[in-house]
């Protein structure tokens, strides 16, 4: 009985320990150059957790110094993406792998960067023909091509976590990306908004 009563407990310090580690899903509005609308699905997850303090002191005249301690979280975050933006006679899809660093402040506002890696592909709605070495015309369904896109991100949000403990936070992020090899060219430059919610379980 004691070995069970001891296992329990164990168990119970095991999740209250990783509680805090758990993965937020998020959904946001996607927009090219904040013009072309799209949605986007994501999962993240704080791989290392840490809190750091400091000491700020205020002068006042004609009394004491005033000393007062800031506490900010600081996150590493890993995290992947779907997303989705129709476009003219075609669909663009993509899915992207990325890692982040956020600093949230007690009151529950953040600021985060992010770095990662995208393949999108653009699958063609339009009527698409191929000519084989014989010279005959042939349709492609769904005709598609892929690419690669790094890309980075800048932003900041709220999580209500730090004053209502309710586990949601709202963000806005800017995301130039890099699409390599697009139509001959070597490299073309996109300008992503990415704003949302994500619910932390």
């Amino acid at each position: 009985m004691k070995n069970i009563i001891m296992i329990g407990i164990l168990l119970l310090f095991r999740y209250s320990s990783y509680a805090q580690n758990s993965p937020s899903v998020s959904l946001g509005y996607w927009a090219d150059f904040g013009i072309l609308p799209g949605v986007k699905v994501g999962v993240e997850y704080p791989i290392l957790i840490g809190t750091v303090e400091k000491e700020k002191q205020r002068k006042r005249k004609k009394k004491e110094p005033k000393i007062r301690t800031i506490r900010n979280k600081h996150e590493l975050l890993g995290g992947f993406s779907l997303g989705y933006t129709p476009l003219l006679n075609q669909h663009r899809l993509f899915f992207n792998l990325e890692v982040g660093y956020r600093i949230t402040r007690k009151h529950g506002w953040f600021f985060d960067a992010w770095i990662g890696c995208a393949y999108e592909n653009f699958v063609n709605t339009g009527k698409t023909f191929k000519v084989d070495d014989s010279g005959t015309v042939s349709k492609v369904p769904l005709a598609s091509r892929g690419y690669v896109s790094p890309n980075l991100g800048i932003g900041f949000g709220y999580d209500f976590t730090q004053r209502l403990d309710f586990p949601m936070t709202v963000y806005t992020r800017i995301l130039p990306a890099f699409r390599l090899g697009y139509n001959n060219v070597s490299a073309v430059t996109s300008v992503y908004l990415d704003a949302g919610v994500s619910y932390k379980f």
